[in-house]
Order: structure tokens, then sequence, then C-alpha cells
């Protein structure tokens, strides 16, 4: 039994090909301005989200916790884990992912460039 297609054999229609949406990384601050362990709030057309600068790496998360919409800007960054100041939720500052109670939902993360001494982040359209 063959478990996988020649693709060479494959015609239209049967084959189709991904479509990706526009990506437009913009800056949005100089790399010198961030020290290591720390984050940043900034917003990109209209979207709040907070950059932190872990083990030479910078990542883009959103700002508020998705258990009850605290701004995690006050909230306190150790290592990859940025914990909620109002109950304490935790996240993955690679992932998103919820690390612990309260909070059970994800928050968003966003793709990072960085590229002439400056931290570029894409929200996709």
């Amino acid at each position: 039994m063959q478990l996988w297609a020649d693709l060479d054999a494959i015609e239209p229609p049967f084959l189709c090909w991904l479509q990706f949406p526009e990506v437009e990384m913009i800056a949005v601050l100089p790399m010198a301005s961030l020290a290591e362990g720390e984050m940043a709030p900034v917003r990109l057309d209209g979207v709040d989200m907070l950059i932190c600068h872990v083990e030479g790496q910078f990542y883009a998360v959103a700002s508020r916790c998705s258990h009850a919409g605290q701004p995690l800007v006050g909230g306190r960054l150790d290592g990859y884990q940025l914990r909620c100041p109002l109950h304490r939720a935790s996240f993955d500052i690679r992932t998103g992912a919820s690390l612990g109670p309260p909070a059970s939902e994800p928050i968003d993360t966003y793709p990072v460039l960085l590229e002439a001494g400056k931290v570029h982040v894409s929200i996709l359209r």
C-alpha cells in the first residue's frame, strides 16, 4: 500500500496552493532601548502589545491578560514567564501559552524581526 502521493502526477484542480496574507514588518523601537529582562508597551495599527527582551531575543505578545483583560504592562517578567499583576496568571512569551490559573487561554504572539538595530513586528492583514 502506498502512503504518499507522487506530486508530479497530481494535476489541477486537485493541486492547490496556499495563499498567505500580506505581512509587513514595522519598526516599533530601537533594540538598544530595551535592556535584558525588560518589557515595553507599544501600539501597532491599533493593537496594544508588549515587546519583551529575554536572553538576547525579542518577543511581542498581547498586552492584556486572557483571563480578565487586565493590562500586563504592570506585570512581572521572569525569564520567559510573564505574570499578570491582577490575579497572577502567567504566560510563556515565546508561545503565548497559559502557564497557570486563573487563565486557561493563551495570549496572542506576533512575529518579530531584528534588523538595522530595530525591533520590527508584524500583524497579519
